[in-house]
């Protein structure tokens, strides 16, 4: 397998956004002349308008206006000179060497996982058709070891990638640094790059690491499951690490820790989180599909009477405000509202009261919410009163 690909195709991006600056620099040079003219006219009518005074302010403007020069024009010297100092910290702090290192090497790191799986892979080859269970069992674990690797070699290819798309572009927003109102785009342009340099410091100390640790990991001749779990957990580790890099970056700079044993299970958790939910619906699907149909059934009952109340109220709204045209607009919606609903009773010939009743009820409450209203708990007096009128009128109703 040929994994030097990746490392050219770094290569051949990195060259490709390199490209980018001198691309924009004619546009660069024409902002930097239109903001910092403009700049140099407010300065001079400002120190004209306060009489030739404040001399030590326009000395101090002048000098961060010829420092912000020096860094616009210079910022592409000045970025690489910045990671690559940051790269070199992470790797002097992992223990490796200064020279020549890995990070821009992806493929390398490809390499190792071929190696180390290399005798599972010829285990694979060698099982017969009646050891398919351990087949199997190799299999996935030479897919998931490889996989781990895969997933280091990617996160070092996109986090240089982005670095020198970063920087590619952000030239733009450099020159408005010049102008006070306009400084805050340069800030968030320098704020960017640190950003991503700290991202490539984390991933040369892991890699630094790591590397020493990859160069003594090896299956024995007779391999046995354990040694396929214990490969399996180092690599894994690995590859959470350097996927978790970029929080560990952004940590680092905010001043919080974002690295634990509580993200690392929900990752891997994930996976088996959604096979059991796949299995789970496919077991389930008659019951929930009965459960949406009644929950649809009583949805579509509430919102009609919600419906019904909200134009009611409205529609008294209307007229006590002399709103016509408004008025008959939701005199009509109230009708329509009320024929639905009859029609609906209709139709179930009154089999379903109770459970008609109440969707009614909660449409109701929910439409006078709605449109403004509240509920309050009635005065206990009142409340007795409801209770002498009703069972008054049910006595009335029996002696006759």
């Amino acid at each position: 397998m040929e994994t030097g690909v990746l490392t050219e195709a770094l290569g051949v991006f990195v060259d490709a956004f390199g490209a980018g600056w001198s691309n924009l620099l004619p546009s660069i040079n024409w902002l930097i002349g239109v903001l910092l003219s403009i700049e140099l006219i407010f300065l001079g009518l400002w120190w004209a308008l306060s009489g030739g005074e404040q001399l030590a302010s326009i000395m101090k403007k002048l000098l961060f206006l010829g420092f912000w020069m020096w860094i616009v024009t210079s910022f592409p010297d000045l970025a690489d000179s910045f990671i690559k100092s940051l790269i070199r910290a992470g790797k002097i702090a992992g223990g490796g060497e200064t020279l020549g290192p890995s990070l821009f090497d992806p493929s390398n790191l490809l390499d190792y996982g071929l190696k180390i799986t290399a005798p599972l892979l010829l285990k694979i080859i060698s099982v017969g058709i009646t050891q398919i269970v351990l087949g199997l069992v190799y299999a996935l674990s030479y897919i998931a070891i490889m996989l781990s690797f895969v997933i280091l070699a990617w996160q070092v290819f996109f986090a240089i990638l982005e670095y020198y798309l970063i920087v590619s572009v952000v030239g733009i927003l450099l020159p408005f640094g010049f102008i006070e109102h306009t400084k805050f785009l340069s800030e968030k342009a320098i704020g960017a790059v640190v950003s991503s340099g700290v991202k490539l410091m984390v991933l040369s100390f892991i890699i630094a690491v790591v590397e020493p640790i990859l160069q003594s990991i090896s299956f024995s001749d007779n391999i046995s499951l354990q040694e396929i779990w214990s490969v399996l957990l180092v690599s894994g580790a690995i590859a959470y690490l350097a996927w978790n890099a970029p929080n560990v970056a952004s940590g680092l700079l905010s001043g919080s820790p974002s690295l634990s044993a509580q993200s690392a299970a929900q990752m891997g958790g994930q996976a088996a989180g959604m096979a059991a939910m796949a299995a789970g619906t496919i077991a389930s699907g008659g019951v929930a599909a009965t459960g949406a149909a009644a929950g649809a059934a009583g949805s579509a009952v509430k919102m009609a009477s919600a419906v019904k109340t909200g134009a009611e109220i409205a529609s008294s709204t209307a007229v006590m405000s002399g709103s016509g045209g408004l008025g008959s607009a939701v005199a009509g919606m109230k009708g329509g509202a009320m024929a639905a609903g009859k029609g609906a009773w209709n139709r179930t010939g009154g089999k379903v009261a109770d459970f008609v009743k109440e969707q009614h009820k909660q449409g109701m409450a929910e439409g006078f919410r709605n449109t403004g209203g509240s509920f309050h708990k009635a005065p206990g007096w009142a409340a007795d009163t409801m209770n002498s009128l009703q069972h008054g009128k049910e006595g009335e109703q029996s002696s006759s």
